[in-house]
């Protein structure tokens, strides 16, 4: 039922303490890190989520986590400049990747950045091509575009 250990989250040369929780039925479990506040000298929680893995791209945190039993969500922190607990709620933004269960059984799976915006899920364009490495999860993929999203959010409306 969890524990904790050291681990250097965004290879600063200081250790963080990760502290693992409940597990659900999946690979997600509870977690929170905590970092020495520089200027203080204390140790603080930084983040708090349920997540299958953490690792840094571009220096932001993502938290990877299965979503249903054919995608995965990753979730992206910016780690310069924040104060405050990072959780699900103030997230910068989104990754999902899935099998399109529309298509047919060779489809690839898609892969859909967003963020909110005015209080809805917008989707956007990736924030660089290292990213793009978070959409191999199920080999070939399908990268959905904000014009294919505003495509789709038109034909809903005129079938509503």
């Amino acid at each position: 039922m969890g524990g904790a250990s050291l681990v250097d989250i965004d290879a600063d040369g200081y250790h963080e303490v990760e502290v693992r929780g409940m597990c659900g039925a999946g690979p997600n479990c509870e977690g929170e890190l905590y970092r020495i506040d520089r200027k203080t000298g204390k140790l603080e929680r930084f983040f708090s989520g349920g997540y299958a893995d953490l690792s840094v791209i571009d220096g932001y945190l993502i938290e990877a986590g299965r979503a249903s039993c054919c995608s995965w969500e990753y979730h992206a922190y910016r780690l310069e400049g924040r104060t405050g607990v990072l959780g699900y709620d103030n997230m910068d933004f989104m990754v999902e990747v899935g099998a399109d269960l529309d298509s047919g059984d060779d489809a690839p799976a898609r892969c859909t950045f967003s963020r909110t915006e005015h209080g809805a899920r917008a989707v956007i364009r990736p924030p660089g091509r290292n990213w793009l490495q978070l959409c191999t999860l199920y080999g070939d993929y399908h990268l959905t575009t904000p014009k294919e999203a505003r495509a789709a959010e038109i034909a809903n409306r005129a079938q509503e």
